[in-house]
Protein backbone atom coordinates (compact mmCIF):
# COMPACT_ATOMS: atom_id res chain seq x y z
CA UNK A 1 0.00 0.00 0.00
CA UNK A 2 0.85 3.56 -0.73
CA UNK A 3 2.01 6.32 1.76
CA UNK A 4 -0.86 7.61 0.48
CA UNK A 5 -3.07 5.29 0.53
CA UNK A 6 -2.42 4.20 3.82
CA UNK A 7 -2.72 7.76 4.89
CA UNK A 8 -5.95 8.90 3.46
CA UNK A 9 -7.19 4.95 3.90
CA UNK A 10 -9.86 6.11 6.42
CA UNK A 11 -11.10 9.59 5.13
CA UNK A 12 -13.84 11.02 3.12
CA UNK A 13 -11.75 13.67 1.59
CA UNK A 14 -13.97 17.37 0.85
CA UNK A 15 -12.94 18.87 -2.69
CA UNK A 16 -13.89 22.52 -1.01
CA UNK A 17 -11.44 22.14 1.65
CA UNK A 18 -8.86 21.23 -0.85
CA UNK A 19 -9.32 24.67 -3.46
CA UNK A 20 -9.18 26.64 0.09
CA UNK A 21 -5.59 24.57 0.78
CA UNK A 22 -4.61 25.78 -2.39
CA UNK A 23 -5.03 22.98 -4.56
CA UNK A 24 -5.65 24.06 -7.99
CA UNK A 25 -8.64 21.97 -10.38
CA UNK A 26 -8.62 21.31 -13.78
CA UNK A 27 -10.75 18.49 -15.84
CA UNK A 28 -11.60 17.32 -12.33
CA UNK A 29 -7.70 16.46 -11.09
CA UNK A 30 -6.58 18.72 -8.12
CA UNK A 31 -3.04 19.49 -7.84
CA UNK A 32 -0.43 21.20 -5.52
CA UNK A 33 2.98 22.39 -5.45
CA UNK A 34 4.57 23.04 -2.44
CA UNK A 35 8.09 23.08 -0.89
CA UNK A 36 9.03 20.39 1.35
CA UNK A 37 12.41 20.66 2.77
CA UNK A 38 15.76 22.55 2.00
CA UNK A 39 16.47 21.85 -1.88
CA UNK A 40 12.98 19.85 -2.49
CA UNK A 41 9.51 20.21 -3.20
CA UNK A 42 6.43 17.81 -3.71
CA UNK A 43 3.95 18.16 -5.83
CA UNK A 44 0.97 16.58 -5.14
CA UNK A 45 -2.60 15.26 -7.23
CA UNK A 46 -6.07 13.70 -6.23
CA UNK A 47 -8.28 12.42 -9.00
CA UNK A 48 -11.46 12.39 -6.78
CA UNK A 49 -10.51 8.88 -5.69
CA UNK A 50 -6.66 8.75 -4.67
CA UNK A 51 -3.65 10.93 -4.01
CA UNK A 52 -0.82 10.38 -5.80
CA UNK A 53 2.43 12.41 -5.27
CA UNK A 54 6.19 13.30 -6.14
CA UNK A 55 8.91 14.65 -4.47
CA UNK A 56 11.38 16.56 -6.73
CA UNK A 57 15.17 17.21 -6.11
CA UNK A 58 15.19 20.99 -7.06
CA UNK A 59 18.75 21.36 -8.10
CA UNK A 60 18.81 18.65 -9.97
CA UNK A 61 15.36 19.02 -11.26
CA UNK A 62 14.57 15.02 -10.87
CA UNK A 63 11.75 13.25 -8.96
CA UNK A 64 13.30 11.33 -5.72
CA UNK A 65 11.79 8.23 -5.36
CA UNK A 66 14.27 6.72 -2.69
CA UNK A 67 12.38 7.53 -0.12
CA UNK A 68 9.87 5.12 -1.17
CA UNK A 69 11.93 2.07 -0.51
CA UNK A 70 11.29 0.43 2.20
CA UNK A 71 15.55 -1.00 2.89
CA UNK A 72 16.27 3.25 2.44
CA UNK A 73 17.35 3.88 5.89
CA UNK A 74 19.80 6.39 5.68
CA UNK A 75 19.27 9.60 8.01
CA UNK A 76 18.82 11.75 4.90
CA UNK A 77 16.35 9.46 2.79
CA UNK A 78 14.56 8.41 6.16
CA UNK A 79 13.99 12.62 6.74
CA UNK A 80 12.48 12.67 3.19
CA UNK A 81 10.27 10.32 4.01
CA UNK A 82 9.12 11.74 7.12
CA UNK A 83 8.61 15.49 6.05
CA UNK A 84 6.49 13.80 3.14
CA UNK A 85 4.30 11.94 5.60
CA UNK A 86 3.85 14.77 7.60
CA UNK A 87 3.00 17.37 4.52
CA UNK A 88 0.21 14.36 3.60
CA UNK A 89 -1.19 14.19 7.47
CA UNK A 90 -1.78 18.22 7.02
CA UNK A 91 -3.65 17.83 3.94
CA UNK A 92 -5.51 14.86 5.43
CA UNK A 93 -6.00 17.01 8.86
CA UNK A 94 -7.24 20.12 7.05
CA UNK A 95 -9.33 18.79 3.67
CA UNK A 96 -10.90 15.31 4.78
CA UNK A 97 -12.73 13.86 7.77
CA UNK A 98 -12.95 10.72 8.90
CA UNK A 99 -15.47 8.22 8.16
CA UNK A 100 -16.49 5.24 9.77
CA UNK A 101 -16.37 2.11 7.12
CA UNK A 102 -13.74 1.46 4.21
CA UNK A 103 -16.27 1.57 1.09
CA UNK A 104 -19.00 4.27 -0.13
CA UNK A 105 -21.45 1.26 -0.05
CA UNK A 106 -21.23 0.78 3.58
CA UNK A 107 -21.36 4.53 3.91
CA UNK A 108 -24.41 5.02 2.05
CA UNK A 109 -26.14 2.06 3.66
CA UNK A 110 -25.05 3.11 7.56
CA UNK A 111 -27.06 6.13 6.70
CA UNK A 112 -30.22 4.45 5.18
CA UNK A 113 -30.36 2.40 8.52
CA UNK A 114 -30.11 5.24 10.39
CA UNK A 115 -32.51 7.40 9.00
CA UNK A 116 -34.86 4.18 8.49
CA UNK A 117 -34.72 2.67 12.25
CA UNK A 118 -33.18 5.76 13.79
CA UNK A 119 -30.13 3.06 14.68
CA UNK A 120 -25.98 4.27 14.23
CA UNK A 121 -23.42 1.42 14.82
CA UNK A 122 -21.80 0.51 17.52
CA UNK A 123 -18.41 0.05 17.61
CA UNK A 124 -17.67 -2.51 20.18
CA UNK A 125 -13.92 -3.61 19.25
CA UNK A 126 -10.47 -1.61 20.30
CA UNK A 127 -9.09 -4.09 18.27
CA UNK A 128 -11.18 -3.74 15.36
CA UNK A 129 -12.20 -0.38 15.62
CA UNK A 130 -13.91 -0.25 12.11
CA UNK A 131 -16.19 -3.24 12.83
CA UNK A 132 -19.84 -1.70 13.12
CA UNK A 133 -22.81 -3.62 14.79
CA UNK A 134 -26.27 -2.93 14.24
CA UNK A 135 -28.95 -3.23 17.08
CA UNK A 136 -32.63 -3.84 16.72
CA UNK A 137 -33.35 -1.03 19.24
CA UNK A 138 -36.22 -2.94 21.52
CA UNK A 139 -34.74 -6.14 22.10
CA UNK A 140 -30.69 -5.40 21.48
CA UNK A 141 -30.67 -8.55 19.17
CA UNK A 142 -27.60 -7.68 16.02
CA UNK A 143 -29.51 -7.42 13.15
CA UNK A 144 -26.52 -6.25 11.06
CA UNK A 145 -22.22 -5.93 11.53
CA UNK A 146 -19.69 -4.41 8.89
CA UNK A 147 -16.34 -5.40 8.81
CA UNK A 148 -13.48 -4.75 6.67
CA UNK A 149 -11.59 -7.98 6.17
CA UNK A 150 -9.64 -9.69 3.01
CA UNK A 151 -12.72 -10.87 0.23
CA UNK A 152 -10.90 -14.38 0.26
CA UNK A 153 -12.60 -14.88 3.71
CA UNK A 154 -15.81 -15.16 2.17
CA UNK A 155 -15.14 -15.61 -1.36
CA UNK A 156 -12.72 -18.20 -2.77
CA UNK A 157 -10.00 -17.07 -5.27
CA UNK A 158 -10.12 -13.48 -4.27
CA UNK A 159 -7.94 -11.18 -2.55
CA UNK A 160 -7.97 -7.39 -1.11
CA UNK A 161 -9.90 -5.61 1.94
CA UNK A 162 -13.37 -4.19 1.38
CA UNK A 163 -16.46 -4.19 3.86
CA UNK A 164 -18.44 -7.02 4.22
CA UNK A 165 -21.92 -6.92 5.93
CA UNK A 166 -23.12 -10.20 8.08
CA UNK A 167 -27.13 -10.21 8.10
CA UNK A 168 -29.60 -12.79 9.17
CA UNK A 169 -31.66 -14.23 6.63
CA UNK A 170 -32.90 -17.41 8.71
CA UNK A 171 -34.28 -20.08 6.12
CA UNK A 172 -34.40 -17.62 3.29
CA UNK A 173 -30.36 -17.27 3.56
CA UNK A 174 -29.60 -20.05 0.31
CA UNK A 175 -32.11 -18.09 -1.57
CA UNK A 176 -29.93 -14.78 -1.55
CA UNK A 177 -26.35 -17.07 -1.98
CA UNK A 178 -24.98 -15.62 -5.30
CA UNK A 179 -21.71 -13.58 -6.38
CA UNK A 180 -21.30 -10.72 -3.55
CA UNK A 181 -23.26 -12.80 -1.30
CA UNK A 182 -21.73 -15.69 0.27
CA UNK A 183 -22.14 -18.19 3.44
CA UNK A 184 -21.37 -16.67 6.40
CA UNK A 185 -17.98 -15.79 7.35
CA UNK A 186 -17.74 -16.08 11.51
CA UNK A 187 -21.49 -16.27 11.88
CA UNK A 188 -23.71 -19.69 11.49
CA UNK A 189 -23.67 -20.55 8.23
CA UNK A 190 -26.75 -22.10 7.93
CA UNK A 191 -29.03 -18.30 9.24
CA UNK A 192 -26.35 -15.66 8.12
CA UNK A 193 -24.76 -14.36 5.24
CA UNK A 194 -21.72 -12.14 4.12
CA UNK A 195 -22.29 -9.42 1.54
CA UNK A 196 -19.52 -7.83 0.06
CA UNK A 197 -20.00 -4.10 0.28
CA UNK A 198 -18.11 -2.70 -3.00
CA UNK A 199 -21.11 -2.40 -5.21
CA UNK A 200 -20.93 -5.84 -6.84
CA UNK A 201 -24.58 -6.04 -5.16
CA UNK A 202 -26.97 -2.93 -5.74
CA UNK A 203 -27.78 -0.89 -2.39
CA UNK A 204 -31.57 -1.98 -3.00
CA UNK A 205 -30.71 -5.41 -3.19
CA UNK A 206 -28.42 -5.25 0.13
CA UNK A 207 -31.02 -3.39 2.21
CA UNK A 208 -33.92 -5.71 1.26
CA UNK A 209 -31.82 -8.48 2.84
CA UNK A 210 -31.17 -5.68 5.60
CA UNK A 211 -34.41 -5.46 6.24
CA UNK A 212 -35.46 -9.24 6.53
CA UNK A 213 -32.16 -9.11 8.86
CA UNK A 214 -34.00 -6.32 11.11
CA UNK A 215 -37.49 -8.31 11.08
CA UNK A 216 -35.76 -11.30 12.17
CA UNK A 217 -34.26 -9.88 15.38
CA UNK A 218 -37.63 -8.29 16.03
CA UNK A 219 -39.11 -11.20 16.07
CA UNK A 220 -36.14 -12.96 18.50
CA UNK A 221 -36.30 -9.82 20.58
CA UNK A 222 -40.10 -10.46 20.76
CA UNK A 223 -39.85 -13.97 21.81
CA UNK A 224 -37.54 -13.39 24.13
CA UNK A 225 -39.41 -11.04 25.96
CA UNK A 226 -42.20 -13.25 26.30
CA UNK A 227 -40.43 -16.06 27.47
CA UNK A 228 -39.38 -13.90 30.11
CA UNK A 229 -42.54 -12.72 31.55
CA UNK A 230 -44.08 -15.14 34.16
Amino acid sequence: MSLESEIFKWRKVLPERLISYGFLQKDGVYSLARPLTAGFSVRLFYDGETFNGKVYDDDLEEEYTNFRLEDATGAFVTGIRHAYAAFLEDVRDHCSEARLFLTEQSVRLAERIRLLYGVEPEFLWSKFPHYGVFREPRGGKWFGIIMNIDRGKVSKGESGESDVLNVKLDEEAPAYLQKGAYSCFHMDHKYWVSLILDDRLSDDLVFEMIEKSYRNAEKAGEKGRKAKKP
